[in-house]
This record gives C-alpha cells, sequence and structure tokens, in this order.
C-alpha cells in the first residue's frame, strides 16, 4: 500500500482527480482512503446534525463503491481537525504510505487543516499532492485588468465563460484495482440521529439520477425556480455541498446539453457560477470565515437583541405566512427554496434587525446543504454587507413575494396547515382576527413601519 487518499466534502468516485492519480499511479491492493469524522470540529463550525447526516449517507455508498474498486475507505475520529490529522499521519505511516492526496478547500481553518497536514507529511517523508475541486481554476487564474480580485459577479462571470473552452473535464472513473472478499469496505460510518426527513439526493448515484430527471426539464428553470409550491429547481445543492457530486459534472451536463442555450439552461449555468465565486471570495477573503463583513462599513448598524423576535423566527411563527412555511421547511427537511431563504432573510435582517449572522448560524445548524461559502455569501447579500450585495434601501415584502411566487398559496398551505382552510388571497396577508381564531400568531412587527425603520438606521450610517 503506498497511495492514501483523504476525502472530505467530496464523497464520490467519479471525476474525483486525486482517487483517480492514485490509482493510476499504483498497483492493486495499494491505494487506500480515509476519512476524519469529526463532529465537535463541525459543531464548532455550527455544522449540525443535517450536515452530519448528509456525510453519513454519502459515505454509505462511497465505501461500498470504492470497495469495487479495489480500495478500502476508513474512518478516523477526532475532537479536531489538528487532532484528525495527526492520526491520519501516524496512520499513514504505520500502513507504509508514500503518498497523500487530496482536494484543496477554502475556509480558514480548513487552510490551516491542510497546512498542517502538508507539514508533518513532510516531516515524515511523505509526499503530498493537492488537486482542485470545489472551483474550476486557481483564483490567480481570474484576476481583474488591474491583476485584481473580482468583487462584482458580472464581470468575473465573463471572465469565467470567456475561459469556459479551457476547462478541465471532470476526471475518468478509476479502473478497477482488485476485487475480492479482502476489498469490503472496514469503515463503521456513525449514525446520525437527525430527526427531519431528507427530499434531496445525499449520495452520488442519487444525485446522478436527480442530475439526469433535472436535464429532462432544465428548460423551465428560469421560468419555475423561484416557484416554491412547485419543484423547479435542481435539489442538487446538498450533494454539491458534500461532494457526492462535483460542480464540474453539473457544468459540464449543462454546456453539453442539446439546448444549451436556452434561458433555463444559461440561468442555471449562472447560478453553479455564482457557487464558484462565493469560494473564490473566500479564498482571496478568508476573513469571511471568520464572520466578518466583506464592506464594513453596515456593520455599526444598530442590531436588535430581542431574543424573542429571533427565537419566533428560527420555529416558523412570525406570523407572516410565507416566512413561517420557509421556517419550518427548513426544520423539517433541512432544506429551503432558494427565493424563500432570501425572503426569510431579508425578514430577519431589514424588518427584525437582527444580525445576519444569528441567520446564518442558524441556517448552519440546519441545512442539509449547508456549505459555509454560500451560506455566507447569500446572507451578506441580503444584509447588504457582502460582495456585490443587494442595496441597503432593497427590502422585499414578504406579502408581496408571496403573491408573486406562491400566487395559490400551495406552498404555504403545506407548512402552515392552521391556515390552509383560507383562500389564497388572504391567506398571504391574514387579518389579525382571523389569525387568533386559527391559533396563530399575530405578526412581530408592521411591515411598513419596520421598513422606514430600518432606512432611517442605514441613512444614518
Amino acid at each position: 500500500m503506498t497511495h492514501l487518499v483523504w476525502f472530505r466534502n467530496d464523497c464520490r468516485v467519479s471525476d474525483h482527480q486525486a482517487l483517480y492519480e492514485a490509482c493510476a499511479n499504483a498497483g492493486p491492493g495499494e491505494v487506500e482512503a480515509l476519512f476524519l469524522w469529526t463532529p465537535q470540529q463541525w459543531e464548532r463550525h455550527d455544522y449540525g446534525l443535517a450536515r452530519q447526516y448528509s456525510w453519513s449517507q454519502a459515505l454509505k455508498e462511497l465505501a461500498q463503491s470504492l470497495a469495487e474498486l479495489g480500495v478500502r475507505l476508513t474512518l478516523l475520529e477526532a475532537d479536531s481537525w489538528p487532532e484528525g490529522v495527526r492520526a491520519m499521519i501516524d496512520w499513514a505511516q504505520h500502513h507504509g504510505m508514500k503518498k497523500l492526496s487530496f482536494h484543496r478547500e477554502f475556509g480558514w481553518d480548513e487552510v490551516q487543516r491542510d497546512r498542517l497536514a502538508i507539514e508533518l507529511a513532510h516531516k515524515t517523508g511523505l509526499k503530498t499532492r493537492v488537486h482542485e475541486d470545489r472551483i474550476l481554476w486557481e483564483p490567480q487564474q481570474l484576476l481583474t485588468g488591474q491583476n485584481e480580485m473580482y468583487r462584482v459577479f458580472t464581470p468575473y462571470k465573463k471572465r469565467w465563460l470567456n475561459q469556459w473552452h479551457a476547462s478541465p473535464l471532470p476526471a475518468p472513473l478509476p479502473v478497477p484495482r482488485a476485487i475480492g472478499d479482502a476489498y469490503k469496505p472496514i469503515a463503521n460510518i456513525p449514525e446520525v440521529n437527525w430527526s427531519g426527513t431528507s427530499e434531496l439526493p445525499l449520495t452520488e448515484s442519487a444525485a446522478h439520477e436527480q442530475l439526469a430527471r433535472f436535464s429532462e426539464q432544465i428548460s423551465g428553470y428560469q421560468s419555475n425556480r423561484d416557484l416554491p409550491g412547485m419543484e423547479g429547481t435542481s435539489r442538487l445543492s446538498a450533494a454539491l455541498a458534500n461532494g457526492a457530486i462535483s460542480l464540474k459534472q453539473c457544468l459540464h451536463q449543462a454546456f453539453s446539453h442539446p439546448r444549451a442555450n436556452d434561458k433555463g439552461v444559461q440561468t442555471w449555468i449562472s447560478e453553479l457560477i455564482w457557487r464558484d465565486f462565493y469560494h473564490y471570495l473566500l479564498y482571496w477573503r478568508p476573513d469571511l470565515a471568520k464572520h466578518e463583513p466583506f464592506y464594513p462599513r453596515w456593520d455599526a448598524f444598530p442590531w436588535s437583541r430581542d431574543q424573542e423576535a429571533l427565537e419566533r423566527w428560527q420555529q416558523g411563527m412570525t406570523g407572516v405566512p410565507i416566512v413561517d412555511a420557509g421556517m419550518r421547511q427548513l426544520k423539517a427537511t433541512g432544506w429551503m427554496h432558494n427565493r424563500v431563504r432570501m425572503v426569510v432573510a431579508m425578514y430577519l435582517v431589514k424588518l427584525l434587525q437582527q444580525d445576519w449572522r444569528a441567520g446564518e448560524r442558524w441556517f448552519a445548524q440546519q441545512l442539509l446543504d449547508i456549505d459555509f461559502a454560500s451560506n455566507n455569501g447569500g446572507w451578506q447579500w441580503c444584509a447588504s454587507t457582502g460582495v456585490d450585495a443587494a442595496p441597503y434601501f432593497r427590502i422585499f415584502n414578504p406579502y408581496t413575494q408571496a403573491e408573486r411566487f406562491d400566487p395559490q398559496g400551495d406552498y404555504v398551505r403545506r407548512w402552515v396547515p392552521e391556515l390552509s382552510s383560507l383562500d389564497a388571497k388572504t391567506l398571504r396577508q391574514p387579518p389579525v382576527k382571523t389569525l387568533k381564531h386559527l391559533g396563530y400568531p399575530a405578526p412581530l412587527v408592521d411591515y411598513k413601519q419596520a421598513r422606514e425603520n430600518t432606512l432611517a438606521a442605514f441613512k444614518q450610517l
């Protein structure tokens, strides 16, 4: 055994450059795989049971897929990443490993973890090989004409698309090295007692099945993606987060689609580039991983510390049907429709005047598809503190958002059943008397007054 492949947020065997190269350069039985199970470290990053459940499901299939390639997956448990890295290097030495390969990740703690791994590997004579995975190109390959990082999405996207013709192809599936009882999976994947019910694909096979289904309806993506009452999105966010499918695989599927020039396909490509952009920003601005705003000028906003209001938002009891529907969907399924994510985030930050970091943290604790870069970028966009963000005076009206994107009330009725008897118009903003009769709370704030208060506070800054 000579090659060790370290899996993290890349729980798949297809388009896995580190695994492919290890198998291509080693003989039968010479490649091993390893995953560090570090729940206490994840909790320090606010990653909750939903995200741990996502890893556990992906890893169960990954272990079997690797075994079919003649590669064993070993799982090491540790309280922290530094502890886990030391255990991994000791394990590699004990098993005679000569090379360690993995995919690069962004984020302050992730970078420190990987630097420690490279340093310890070097001291023990273990060669390391780091591959790109979360984004398509190294961040230094995408700079402005002034040789600076991009701070606005549209020019970044234009430059990105200009380079697409030279984009790397997905790595081929490794050729099986050996098959037999000796290569049955030995990883003991912990069971995670998450109380939700997943509606998303979490494993490699399920992700590719979903991608195939989505490809058949992708032409309607532009018009349907904002309607939470129907299945108009790819629903691949959790698989992209845990790496059961790669960004590269999704992009190549989109660009090779028979109707690649349709607005639906082009819109999905744009959304995938946004995901790439948020990781790019995290590379250039590692302070984002410390919950610092991209533009600090708005950080002096006098955030409310009303704990009861925050808790009512978390539990889906704000008295605003579309907001409560989203928060209840999040709690029950570990996922929320993206349009509704923007609505509930704007409501928390710009109507309840709560610090965006409280919302960011709650999402991280609840989401199956939590990806720090995308979550941070989305919250800072809504809070007007981030790159290319909504201007401070853009404040979603949750009632008109419900009218536009859930006109028949299908989404709200599913997640706020106590209001299901109301007609669509009344359902969007029921009278307080009606709410009391149905046992539903009155709104926390008056929209118009809260909006005026927030605008006044921003203008003072």
